[in-house]
């Protein structure tokens, strides 16, 4: 087995799934030689004979349907259940139809037959993809294609005893007998599915009609299409000439089998011998022109002498050229082709187009075989090949050109290609890249051939690892750990002691498990240098030494470490180690460990792609310095899988916050009908806290493709609640600016209602979801004069008449008298009175609006509201119970109150809305709402100061603000006044963001008190609201077009 392993580059844990899917892929293939070889069998012998061209109509019509009915009713389910299940039916189907094999029967069994093989190899090798990743797949898929190779000559050479022993009526039991070992095997590789669970790459629809064919596509596409018909015309040949050769069934099934077993010998040694060679020696001009040239001889011997042993050379070409050196290279020619553009076209061109073409082809014959005699079909063989082999010299022309332009583009991508295999082009062009002047083009090309065999470069790679440039050298020796053409063991010995490259020659000593490098790994387990010793122990592990058990206590050790770097370290050192990191483990540190930490664990995940978890990495999504890794790691993942847990989160409705939001917002790169189905659910369930990260989630989701007319009438239907609300919030601001315009709920009111007309503009448009929306809110925002007609005919154009009426007035600026009589019209409870309004906002779940209008409740003595609310209900913010404190008025109105008073130890000199409100008046927070700037006036210090006392001199380090609530401060360089600041004055604002010395002196000019702000705290409470920093990333812009100006 050690053997074999070395021989077929076969790594530890690979072995079992490996020979689990070479004999399912072995059934597969047999299913399809002995049902394939039966349905032409009977077709030929016992049907019509000209019908065979309807036939291939009949399939590509019946298969366009197929397809997408068979994704509908199998998406979602599990991989295991559905090949079961399948091959329950398409077995016990044969059974049946072996005793009804006469008359119409015959050409349902053949479409059947093409539908059972068609669905089964797609089942086997979305299967094989879910055990092995893009880089396994690259090494091991060759070798499990190996094996339909092998079914072809057993199975083929197999079916004439068979025959002989029970007739060719009963092959299909023998197809039924197969499909019965798939169905174990099947079982057999489910726990290595669960446990390597691989990526599913999600493509992002394309808009339509913004993407084109260019004349390399139109190359690939032709070559693609002549493939495909004169494979058919060739296919037709082969078959009336072998059923007139050989009348009986059991003769034809019989001379089949010998054929499948002949081109399986030879598509063997193609595969395994012949295409890597002629691809890296002469490139993909040669690997396309084989089998053009080998059909186009073939046609004309065929057209000259119309014998079996004629048609038979361009068959033979077809069936063992087509599946081997030709689909690989085919692969190759979209390697160039940008990510987007593949996405879009591949499945058009293999898909639509090709399928097309065959029914053409068909059809074709079916008239034609009419009126000619069958070798005369040769002249279309050969008419198409002709055009075939002309335009192969275009697609490798265009190859060369986009191979060029996507490594200059950084479009090169060989994770996509699943073939392991280098042109001599590709290797010319990279070879150039390689030895560019340009440091940024040689990494690319480094990080492009990472993922490949680095033979065809490895003189380049060690010229560049001697070079000057250390980085190049760092990624030369990571990229080449596996391969000691490009490093050789000896260099790699001196290496060890390179103090700029001992941490990756020990980790490649430990991958290589070189034994002469064992005592210089082991000396490094007592090196000062954490990181060396972590490297040190990770690498022992894999090496046969005798101090494996101090490695794994060191690495155990450091796995606790207090210190998350050094932590963090040891994790990433053992990605591959689960017997150390268990997942257990890992989810432990997911859940509940510093960022750092996190994000190692993160990368470990991303590694392992198992799908238990997946939980732990959505819990990631609640911090705003682990959320884009755990998003990326996410998009890693089965998509299914990953929804499924998004699911169970989202319908627990006591989910947090933060987390709430990180996973509104990641699933835009999950978008299926049932995660818009999960976010309107959240709409509906009326989830108030992310209802803006939701709306902008579901219009993302609509432009990647439009979303169902149930979706979007639900969605519609939100306008009219939210245009309500909107009028409600306009009838408590007139009748509070009435009573008082000069507070601080007038700000909270009109922030609240500010958020309304980008909720109600986005939904408006969510069935025409390429509209600009966001322009437009720009326009509104500014009152741009120019630019609102056009916006506001947009509007008219797109809501229905009561829309219009509701909305248009909120974004034309209309005052509060008017916007409150257009809500009295359209809606009934309008006006509500002051008062309800007060107990609502009180009573309601925004702890900043509550206290706010509890000030003004106290403020302006309108007590009865305070006595209708159930303050056991409400936990009181900090804000709040100050406001309460602070005031008399609150001591008549019973008990309930009283559980909100502080202690005076507890109060503060200024209150939390006091210091909000002086907090608006200094520059850098002035566009932030009062809301968020209360988290902010909660990490303030009151600092209280004699007159003449210096509060910083020029020079000092800066890393506070301060905000003058009484007092006056003096700035001066020296004797040299410069001014006084009074109340409300800000000094050091730019301190709390850059971090520069002082530029000049402060000095109390009397006894003052400020307000002080660190920048530790301040950046804190910055990287988990994002309206105050994008308030400061306002005011900066703004200084700076101030500057320029």
């Amino acid at each position: 087995m050690n053997f074999l392993s070395k021989i077929f580059d076969i790594k530890e844990g690979e072995g079992k799934p490996l020979l689990i899917l070479f004999i399912n892929f072995f059934c597969f293939t047999a299913m399809a030689i002995t049902a394939g070889t039966a349905r032409d069998a009977f077709f030929l012998s016992q049907f019509e004979k000209t019908y065979l061209p309807l036939m291939f109509v009949a399939i590509a019509i019946v298969m366009a349907g197929v397809i997408p009915l068979y994704t509908k009713l199998t998406r979602g389910r599990d991989l295991t259940t559905v090949i079961i299940f399948s091959a329950a039916i398409f077995s016990s189907s044969l059974v049946l139809l072996t005793f009804m094999v006469q008359g119409i029967v015959i050409p349902i069994i053949y479409i059947w037959v093409e539908i059972m093989i068609v669905l089964s190899f797609t089942q086997f090798w979305i299967l094989a993809g879910q055990v092995f990743d893009p880089r396994q797949a690259k090494r091991l898929f060759g070798l499990i294609s190996g094996s339909g190779a092998v079914a072809s000559m057993a199975v083929g050479s197999g079916i004439r005893p068979f025959v002989q022993t029970f007739g060719s009526d009963k092959l299909l039991f023998a197809t039924a007998f197969f499909f019965g070992i798939t169905v174990l095997t099947s079982l057999f590789i489910r726990p290595y599915r669960m446990k390597l669970e691989s990526r599913t790459v999600k493509s992002v629809k394309a808009k339509k009609g913004k993407s084109k064919f260019d004349s390399y596509l139109i190359a690939i596409t032709i070559v693609i299409c002549s493939m495909a018909f004169v494979s058919k015309f060739v296919d037709y040949q082969f078959k009336i000439m072998a059923s007139n050769a050989y009348p009986t069934q059991d003769e034809l099934v019989n001379f089949f089998g010998l054929f499948y077993a002949i081109t399986g010998a030879a598509g063997f040694i193609v595969q395994f011998f012949l295409t890597g060679r002629i691809l890296a020696r002469f490139g993909v001009l040669v690997g396309l022109i084989i089998l053009p040239i080998g059909l186009f001889a073939g046609s004309i011997g065929f057209f000259m002498v119309p014998l079996l042993a004629t048609i038979f050379i361009p068959k033979f070409a077809d069936q063992v050229f087509k599946f081997t050196i030709n689909n690989a290279t085919v692969q190759l020619l979209w390697l160039p082709v940008p990510p987007k553009a593949t996405s879009e076209k591949k499945p058009v061109i293999d898909g639509t187009i090709k399928a097309f073409m065959e029914g053409f082809a068909g059809l074709s014959i079916f008239l034609a075989a009419k009126w000619v005699p069958l070798q005369y079909l040769s002249i279309a063989v050969l008419l198409v090949a002709g055009l075939w082999i002309f335009y192969t010299f275009k697609t490798k022309t265009g190859y060369v050109k986009a191979l060029q332009k996507a490594i200059e583009k950084r479009q090169l991508n060989f994770e996509d290609l699943e073939i392991d295999v280098a042109d001599n082009a590709m290797v010319a062009t990279i070879e150039k890249t390689l030895r560019d002047e340009d440091e940024i083009k040689r990494l690319f090309a480094l990080e492009l051939i990472e993922n490949i065999p680095l033979t065809p470069w490895a003189k380049t790679l060690n010229e560049l690892f001697h070079g000057d440039n250390v980085e190049i050298s760092r990624t030369v020796l990571k990229i080449s750990a596996e391969n000691s053409n490009v490093i050789s063991d000896n260099e790699l010995l001196s290496l060890l002691k390179n103090s700029d490259l001992a941490d990756i020659a020990i980790n490649v000593a430990g991958i290589r498990k070189l034994k002469d490098a064992l005592p210089i790994v082991e000396s490094y387990l007592t090196n000062p240098d954490s990181e060396l010793q972590i490297t040190a122990a990770a690498a022992l592990q894999l090496m046969e030494s005798d101090k494996t058990e101090d490695a794994r206590l060191l690495i155990k050790d450091k796995m606790s470490s207090d210190d998350p770097k050094i932590q963090a370290m040891a994790i990433r050192h053992l990605t591959n180690q689960k017997e150390i990191l268990t997942n257990s483990l890992l989810i432990n540190f997911l859940e509940d460990s510093s960022e750092i930490t996190s994000n190692a664990c993160l990368d470990v995940a991303v590694k392992r792609k198992n799908s238990e978890l997946i939980p732990a990495i959505i819990t990631n999504l609640a911090y705003p310095k682990t959320l884009p890794t755990a998003r990326y790691t996410l998009q890693q993942f089965s998509e299914d899988a990953v929804i499924e847990e998004f699911l169970i989160a989202l319908e627990n409705k006591e989910i947090g916050q933060n987390l709430l939001r990180g996973i509104v917002v990641t699933l835009r790169a999950f978008r299926t009908d049932e995660t818009v189905d999960a976010l309107i659910g959240l709409i509906e369930r009326k989830e108030k806290r992310v209802f803006g990260e939701i709306i902008d989630t579901l219009l993302n989701m609509a432009r990647q493709e439009p979303l169902s007319k149930d979706q979007s009438t639900k969605l519609k239907n939100e306008v009219n609640r939210i245009s309500n609300h909107a009028y409600r919030l306009i009838d408590f601001l007139h009748s509070v600016e009435s009573v008082d315009n000069e507070h601080v709920l007038n700000e909270v009111i009109k922030h609240e209602l500010s958020k309304q007309v980008p909720f109600l503009l986005k939904l408006g448009i969510i069935d025409i979801p390429t509209t600009p929306v966001e322009s437009y809110l720009q326009t509104i925002k500014k009152q741009d004069k120019r630019q609102m007609p056009f916006v506001l005919e947009v509007l008219d154009n797109i809501f229905e008449q009561k829309e219009k009426e509701l909305i248009t007035p909120l974004v034309e600026g209309f005052t509060t008298d008017e916007l409150t009589n257009i809500g009295e019209k359209h809606f009934d409870e309008i006006p509500i009175g002051l008062e309800k309004h007060l107990g609502i906002m009180i009573s309601g779940d925004k702890e900043w609006a509550a206290a706010v209008a509890t000030d003004f409740t106290l403020k302006h003595q309108l007590t009865s509201v305070l006595k209708n609310i159930d303050w056991e209900n409400i936990a009181g913010s900090l804000a709040l119970k100050e406001i309460i404190t602070n005031n008399d008025a609150v001591d008549g109105l019973g008990e309930q109150l009283q559980k909100f008073k502080l202690n005076k130890e507890e109060l503060t000199m200024y209150s939390t809305l006091e210091k909000t409100i002086l907090l608006k008046t200094v520059n850098l927070f002035q566009t932030i709402p009062t809301e968020e700037l209360s988290k902010v006036a909660q990490i303030t210090d009151e600092e209280q100061f004699n007159a003449n006392v210096p509060l910083f001199v020029e020079g000092d380090y800066g890393d506070s603000l301060y905000i003058v609530v009484d007092g006056d401060v003096k700035i001066h360089k020296g004797d040299r006044h410069i001014a006084s600041l009074g109340k409300g004055a800000c000094l050091g604002e730019m301190a709390l963001l850059d971090q520069e010395p002082r530029s000049a002196d402060a000095t109390m000019e009397t006894d003052a008190t400020l307000l002080k702000i660190t920048q530790e705290d301040f950046y804190e409470i910055m990287s988990s609201n994002i309206e105050i920093m994008q308030g400061i990333v306002k005011l900066l812009t703004g200084r700076l077009r101030n500057a320029i100006n």
